[in-house]
């Protein structure tokens, strides 16, 4: 006879099979998903790092191996950084037009471009460490920072680490600890799955296309061109173990207190941008004592390079003055060239 108690542990135990055989497919299927993007960057990565030939100069730097950097000028240095999944090729349009009367030093960071994959600790504040030692290296005791995206971040740890090396400090749509910090809560759990991601967006040329046109005002800019060039450093092997690294260590990262920031700042940024968005340069600029904001209109995240002109002017006139600009929050838009 099916008793009521007897009906409830059969439901409740049909329950529970049910319940098991899902978290087991799907367990399956992440197992499948992480495999197969392991599989994917193995084959995508198909260059060494020693058989590339480097458009600049090699630097050694402990804890890190090689860094790559281009260099030309010559006068007071500038330091220019990029972003995330980026290179010194963004700032082509940038670097032959600060250099003039300057010396302009732009950096891959540790696993991008042609600088090392291997490396043991990719924090931000690491990183900053890792420029101290370049700068050393280069015989640079003083010099301007201007950081793209989380090249920014990493600048900010280094204006408050090493206040005085830093004459002169620009932040162009760069991350903030609050946008970095709040991806670290997640990273332990997606940090296994970044082989996926690589393969099922960056190693996908049309999707690519797509998930970078998130970071433009117009589109049109992504021409095949400037699409292979961001994505040929991903074909170095140890390119997707890197981003990986970066993902779990960027929780070593303590928050750090922007005013202890004593450079002149100018802080720039795109009115559409929609991968950090302009509340985080507000946040920058509240922050840090007698910053400038400059917000340029019809621009997204790639700031230097869609508005290479405005850039230009903006650091030749910035790294040209000889006192800071008044002190709290000031935004002004500029209209582009």
């Amino acid at each position: 006879m099916l008793t009521a108690d007897r009906l409830n542990c059969y439901l409740w135990h049909t329950r529970c099979v049910r319940s098991g055989s899902l978290l087991t497919l799907i367990g399956a299927g992440l197992a499948a998903a992480k495999l197969g993007g392991d599989l994917e960057a193995r084959r995508y990565e198909y260059v060494d790092l020693e058989a590339t030939k480097p458009p600049g100069h090699l630097a050694h730097v402990p804890g890190v191996g090689r860094i790559h950097y281009l260099d030309q000028g010559e006068g007071p240095a500038v330091v220019l950084l990029h972003g995330l999944g980026a290179s010194t090729y963004s700032f082509r349009l940038n670097l032959p037009e600060i250099a003039r009367g300057r010396r302009v030093i732009a950096v891959d960071l540790p696993g991008h471009g042609f600088t090392s994959r291997d490396v043991a600790d990719l924090s931000l504040t690491a990183q900053a460490g890792y420029l101290a030692s370049l700068l050393d290296l280069l015989s640079l005791e003083r010099v301007a920072l201007v950081g793209h995206s989380m090249g920014g971040s990493i600048a900010q740890r280094f204006a408050v680490a090493y206040p005085e090396r830093v004459a002169r400090l620009v932040l162009i749509a760069s991350t903030t600890d609050d946008f970095m910090l709040r991806a670290a809560g997640a990273s332990p759990w997606l940090a296994p799955f970044v082989p996926a991601f690589v393969a099922a967006v960056l190693h996908n040329h049309p999707v690519r296309r797509r998930w970078l046109s998130r970071a433009v005002y117009d589109p049109a800019y992504l021409t095949p061109e400037v699409i292979a060039a961001y994505e040929a450093p991903g074909h170095i092997r140890g390119h997707t173990r890197a981003y990986q690294r970066l993902m779990r260590d960027r929780r070593r990262d303590a928050r750090i207190d922007l005013g202890r920031i004593r450079a002149p700042t100018l802080i720039i940024w795109g009115d559409t941008d929609r991968i950090v968005s302009l509340r985080h340069g507000e946040t920058l600029a509240r922050g840090i004592s007698g910053s400038r904001l400059v917000v340029l209109p019809r621009t997204g995240h790639l700031v230097p390079e869609e508005q290479a002109e405005a850039v230009n002017r903006l650091l030749t006139d910035f790294l040209g003055e000889k006192t800071a600009g008044p002190g709290g929050l000031r935004a002004e838009g500029v209209q582009p060239s």
